[in-house]
């Protein structure tokens, strides 16, 4: 599409966590470009976020995206509204879920299109202080975090490949001929 995806926000929400003392966050930002590699790295020397506290993979092989996600403790969905793309399917959220980590998404049409608070968390669109205020709500209540996390698996799965092929086979053999 070309939309904007937001994820600078998440620098600014690293900013305000680490600000407030305590757990130290820290951020991997993966397959965002050259172009928004420096980007990134340029509102983090804004921000002055030490270099130690995230990551840039500007590409990255299809293949090793599974393995990065499910090494990161929460994910995060930062897309914002962008009017004329409310039907868009959430592709992004659903990988997300599959792997089986927390997620965190901005509450847009699109985040709620298929999801809800049972299975995400949900922030703010474009409020780096509610994204990171919803950071602190999860990570300390990990029996709920949990709980969401497995029910976003189970909904991811009903829109596996398999369970749409089987629908499309079900279909097929129950439609008159």
């Amino acid at each position: 599409y070309g939309i904007p995806k937001n994820v600078e926000i998440i620098l600014e929400a690293l900013e305000i966590l680490n600000s407030r003392g305590g757990t130290v966050f820290n951020a991997l930002f993966v397959g965002v470009g050259e172009d928004g590699k420096r980007e990134l790295l340029e509102k983090a020397n804004d921000l002055r976020i030490d270099k130690d506290l995230f990551k840039v993979i500007s590409n990255v092989e299809h293949r090793m995206v599974p393995d990065l996600m499910t090494s990161c403790q929460y994910l995060v969905f930062p897309y914002p509204y962008v009017k004329g793309i409310e039907g868009s399917f959430p592709t992004k959220l659903l990988e997300y879920a599959s792997v089986g980590c927390p997620i965190i998404a901005s509450d847009t049409p699109i985040s709620r299109q298929i999801f809800t608070e049972k299975e995400i968390s949900f922030y703010k669109s474009l409020d780096p202080i509610s994204l990171a205020d919803t950071f602190s709500k999860i990570s300390i209540n990990p029996d709920l975090t949990n709980k969401k996390t497995f029910a976003a698996r189970e909904l991811a799965s009903r829109f596996s490949y398999e369970a749409r092929v089987r629908k499309i086979i079900d279909f097929l053999e129950i439609s008159p001929s």
